[in-house]
């Protein structure tokens, strides 16, 4: 089973690096929302930002991941979310009025806007690395098929053969997707 992976990676390399691409990114918003989290520390009742004993219960861990997830995508997307959440009394982390790590918050949202700007950028080089390959191979085909076809008229070729070519052609095209740079008719090994 793991060859089968391997050989589908193998032949599909575009599709393996825009996944990589991702999983880069939401790992990074994983690490994001962390350390959102830590830099805030909203259940630290020493601290001026004490979310309270219903924020900070057990069941409540996850509506605090999302609230940090979404604050670390917004921040890697280098958006402002407040007109999405509105008022600052909706967040459970909330940093207002915090001056002790006032510093720290800017200089975080700060890195992961630039790390999210060249996250971004990767991964719309990496779809325009996939659709330029996608349309080079077919650019390539084409060109192949115009010569022969000039080869056939050229050569005077019966129209029924130049259907059967223009068939063989069009079935490599269709279940190989091949190209090269072997483009005459004449020197084609397959006629």
């Amino acid at each position: 089973r793991i060859s089968r992976v391997m050989k589908y990676v193998r032949n599909h390399q575009y599709v393996y690096d825009f996944s990589k691409v991702l999983i880069l990114i939401f790992t990074l918003m994983h690490i994001g929302a962390c350390a959102w989290v830590m830099l805030l520390d909203p259940c630290n009742e020493e601290k001026s930002n004490y979310a309270g004993a219903d924020v900070c219960a057990q069941s409540n861990v996850y509506h605090i991941y999302a609230e940090a997830l979404h604050i670390s995508a917004s921040m890697m997307l280098g958006v402002s979310n407040l007109h999405i959440i509105g008022k600052s009394g909706m967040l459970n982390l909330d940093f207002e009025g915090r001056h002790e790590d006032s510093t720290k918050v800017f200089l975080i949202s700060t890195l992961f806007m630039m790390i999210g700007l060249f996250l971004i950028a990767l991964l719309i080089s990496e779809a325009n690395v996939y659709v330029m390959g996608k349309m080079q191979g077919s650019a390539a085909f084409q060109r192949k098929t115009d010569r022969v076809n000039h080869e056939m008229e050229y050569y005077g070729v019966p129209d029924d053969l130049q259907r059967q070519v223009r068939a063989f052609y069009d079935y490599i095209w269709i279940h190989q997707k091949q190209y090269d740079d072997k483009i005459a008719l004449l020197s084609d090994q397959q006629m």
